[in-house]
């Protein structure tokens, strides 16, 4: 599994649990730790095209 895979699959579990917490501050951390990994992700990828999801 290379690295952009990982934080692929580390953002959307952190959506995922954002949508099951009933408290919003739990929610809005869950996102945030979402973007982080989509941050990680755009990072890693630097100049590279785009792959499809």
């Amino acid at each position: 599994m290379d690295e952009v895979h990982y934080y692929r699959i580390r953002a959307d579990r952190e959506r995922e649990l954002a949508t099951r917490q009933p408290n919003i501050a739990a929610r809005q951390a869950h996102l945030d730790m979402a973007a982080h990994y989509e941050r990680r992700i755009t990072d890693s990828r630097g100049s590279e095209p785009a792959s499809p999801r």
